[in-house]
């Protein structure tokens, strides 16, 4: 992990409320949950069509459209010794669009 750079940001008290609340109900430090958010919602900007799920295992990045998690598409990919037809035939909810993100950010988190 990188090194940490302290930053001073405002924020609006309904914003910092349910920051507040919601670290408390994951019991992360709000520092994190910070964090967690902010990379999040950098990498769903950069790569739309991707969100963010829970898991058992924690979040994972999920293709919004056919709700399946990047992991799968990807494994499914080596799967296919990277041929994309089949894997898109595999994945017959999946559009080339959809597998466009995926591997797109798979190659840039993965």
């Amino acid at each position: 992990m990188e090194k940490a750079s302290p930053i001073t940001v405002e924020l609006d008290e309904m914003v910092l409320r349910e920051l507040q609340e919601m670290a408390s109900h994951t019991g992360q430090a709000l520092n994190a949950l910070l964090l967690e958010l902010t990379q999040e919602a950098l990498r769903i900007r950069r790569y739309p069509g991707i969100v963010f799920t829970e898991g058992p295992a924690g979040r994972r990045a999920t293709l919004m459209g056919p709700g399946l998690d990047v992991w799968e598409v990807i494994g499914v990919y080596w799967g296919c010794d990277q041929d994309r037809e089949t894997t898109l035939s595999i994945l017959g909810q999946l559009t080339e669009q959809d597998l466009e993100v995926a591997l797109a950010y798979y190659q840039a988190y993965p």
